[in-house]
């Protein structure tokens, strides 16, 4: 019996309607009964296969770590020579103070060398067993009191290798004194840098001066970006250092009673960086330093000072100078230094002057960087008497604070007139400023930008041949992209000829 138009609708069956129905109920009611006892059936195998699972599972897993631990045994990092496996650790410590020179805490547990430690307890005894990985005593940027053993542990784990110890306090709570201990390191001392206030310095006060055999490279800077006392307040004269043996590298700020003739070994020094306010004193001190290689000093103010002449003095070595907020004609009037290749002028220095040293001292200058604190500072006509005479100049670098006139790019452009102005110029940093010139900036390099002899020969045959091309420019500035942007409108496909990029100083 068709039952289709009772299950759509809603009118009432038949006698006979009703019957079917009823017996289409049981059946359906039996087949059911015997679905679910297969399904209890069933349900129990699959309870019975899961517990067997699990324990196959579980079985697996204990074996797995079985051979995992036996594996361990045969391993090739097992029987790592413990050597080379010092010596990596080595290069990851050398490697984690270069990348992160300005982060990296050497009593950071997760970096190198106490990362080392927590790996293993093989690990753990090599790198304790490695000297070289705990000479680099570095703790930049102290905010609260130092943990005291630090500095002694690292010094005792380190034996016997020569010590490089970096300390940074930039607060004005009572830190302590990290440097107390230093008494008994001090021979082992081979670098020291420490910027703080005057009075972390104390414990320096009163040791003798052949404390430090060992020591290279002194760093103290004490000024007013650390809100520090005078250093007439630190308690004392700090006389160290006079008479390291293998000092050569001193770099000072805010220490003016180390600005004193016999408080440093000065004739040994192939590199200084001074900042200090007594000019005349700093004049008579270089004189002493006739092994000077590079020589940086900053004007702390602009007070007045002696001017009184120094008799004349050479420095053979010195191939760099840079000069901040000073008057370079009577700085260097009374020096001369044949290997001089490299002069930055910080601040608004003196052209003039310079081209006088220039004419006497009689040196030969690769590579001129200017630099000044607000533009414009530099004009050309001041820079082009300087320039007829730098003819081996090969790197120009105009820094942020120096605006450069229309007339600066006029006059190096490569023409009858101005061809022989620095003909071997090769690279070029300009200030962000300057972009605001820069279809002349361009028009100067397409006239540096030649093609090869042979071709040269036959299609400029009458002009000026110039010895050397612009190769990289560089922009002092946030406007790299921009920079290479408005070049390419104003040079076109002849933009690709040159290296954009940022500066590397």
């Amino acid at each position: 019996m068709d039952l289709t138009l009772l299950l759509s609708s809603n009118s009432p069956p038949t006698e006979p309607q009703a019957e079917e129905v009823r017996l289409r109920i049981r059946d359906i009611k039996s087949l059911k009964s015997k679905a679910d006892v297969e399904r209890v059936q069933i349900t129990g195998e699959i309870e019975a296969l899961t517990r067997r699972l699990d324990a196959a599972s579980l079985q697996s897993a204990t074996l797995q770590e079985q051979i995992t631990s036996l594996g361990g045994i045969v391993s090739p990092l097992r029987s790592f020579p413990a050597e080379l496996l010092s010596t990596i650790f080595e290069f990851s410590l050398a490697s984690a103070l270069d990348d992160n020179s300005f982060s990296y805490r050497s009593d950071n547990a997760l970096q190198p060398p106490n990362l080392f430690g927590r790996v293993c307890s093989r690990w753990r005894a090599v790198a304790l067993g490695t000297p070289q990985l705990w000479r680099a005593i570095e703790l930049p940027n102290l905010r609260k009191p130092l943990h005291g053993g630090h500095i002694i542990t690292m010094v005792e784990r380190s034996r016997p290798c020569l010590l490089r110890l970096n300390i940074s306090i930039h607060s004005e709570k009572a830190l302590g004194t990290p440097l107390a201990s230093i008494w008994s390191f001090s021979g082992r001392l081979q670098s020291l840098t420490v910027r703080a206030m005057s009075v972390h310095l104390q414990p320096l006060v009163g040791m003798i001066s052949d404390m430090f055999p060992v020591l290279e490279t002194l760093v103290l800077n004490v000024d007013d970006y650390y809100r520090g006392p005078p250093d007439e307040q630190a308690g004392g004269i700090i006389d160290a250092f006079r008479t390291a043996p293998l000092l050569t590298s001193v770099d000072l700020s805010g220490l003016n009673q180390l600005v004193s003739e016999d408080r440093l070994p000065w004739s040994q020094l192939t590199e200084l960086h001074l900042r200090t306010k007594h000019m005349q004193k700093l004049r008579q001190i270089i004189r002493l330093c006739g092994q000077l290689e590079t020589c940086n000093v900053w004007r702390s103010d602009n007070a007045p000072c002696n001017r009184e002449d120094v008799p004349h003095c050479a420095l053979p070595k010195l191939s760099y100078i840079a000069l901040t907020s000073f008057d370079v004609g009577w700085f260097l009037k009374a020096l001369s230094f044949p290997g001089l290749r490299r002069i930055s002028l910080r601040g608004h220095g003196e052209i003039q002057g310079l081209v006088e040293l220039y004419d006497r001292a009689q040196f030969e200058l690769d590579a001129l960087e200017l630099s000044g604190h607000s533009p414009p500072s530099y004009k050309a006509q001041e820079l082009v008497p300087l320039f007829r005479r730098t003819t081996n100049l090969g790197t120009l670098r105009l820094h942020r604070g120096i605006l450069a006139d229309r007339d600066l790019w006029a006059v190096l452009t490569y023409s009858k007139e101005h061809g022989t102005l620095l003909p071997n110029l090769e690279e070029l940093t300009v200030s962000e400023y300057d972009l605001k010139h820069i279809s002349t900036f361009a028009a100067m390099l397409e006239s540096r930008w030649w093609p090869q002899d042979s071709e040269f020969e036959e299609s400029n045959a009458n002009n000026f041949r110039p010895m050397a091309r612009i190769k990289r420019v560089a922009v002092d500035g946030e406007w790299v992209g921009d920079l290479r942007t408005r070049l390419h409108d104003a040079l076109g496909e002849c933009v690709h000829r040159y290296e954009v990029s940022d500066p590397d100083f």
